[in-house]
């Protein structure tokens, strides 16, 4: 039996076609917005963006076919398209990490949990996620920061120095950038290869760019 119907929120709804993105959680209900975005209606009808990290994917591929959760993995997962469903990829989040990652497998029209494990069908066929982790390639991964403002609004200052903290896990390439809207990263700043001649796995590096 369900309640009448009630709105929970005036600023924003649901994308068209956004039922292939809704998703229930332990705290709520996950779902594309109408701008494309994907947020999450918690069980007392809070609404929060919760695809801030994921923006820029998001841009390129707006259309989510599917969506799963995961629960030996305590992973969610969506299947995300460019408009015209020729490519894309899988969007997976871990909650207890606040982590997002890029699987880059190409366009995906359905997604499964099978024995813990992570099927899609692409172009017909179904596809198995492998039992044991693999050694292939790390796919790409990025982060941001909050907007940073550390002058008075009508003041003048100099930012002197940027970087990051992280711990090496194997050979990669580290790219820092400035964004001036927080949307788009035009300006790199420092690009990094970072390979086990100079790093040994599980040591702490550090990166700067004055």
């Amino acid at each position: 039996e369900f309640f009448a119907a009630q709105c929970v929120s005036r600023k924003l709804g649901i994308k068209a076609d956004g039922w292939r993105s809704l998703l229930e959680d332990d705290n709520g209900v996950w779902f594309q917005g109408a701008d494309s975005q994907l947020y999450h209606l918690s069980r007392g009808g809070e609404v929060t963006w919760k695809g801030k990290a994921i923006r820029e994917y998001l841009a390129s591929y707006p259309v989510i076919v599917a969506a799963v959760a995961r629960t030996q993995k305590q992973e969610l997962a969506f299947a995300v398209t460019n408009t015209a469903g020729n490519t894309g990829g899988i969007l997976r989040f871990r909650p207890e990490a606040k982590a997002w990652m890029f699987d880059d497998v190409g366009a995906v029209t359905a997604l499964a949990d099978y024995q813990g494990r992570l099927a899609y069908i692409q172009a017909g066929v179904v596809y198995l996620q492998d039992a044991s982790p693999g050694t292939g390639t790390c796919p790409s991964y990025s982060l941001s920061s909050n907007m940073f403002q550390g002058f008075q609004a009508l003041g003048y200052g100099q930012l002197n120095e940027a970087g990051l903290l992280g711990t090496f896990r194997g050979n990669c390439t580290v790219t820092l950038s400035r964004s001036a809207n927080g949307t788009s990263f035009g300006e790199t700043l420092g690009v990094w290869t970072l390979t086990t001649s100079e790093y040994a796995v599980g040591q702490r590096v550090t990166l700067l760019k004055a």
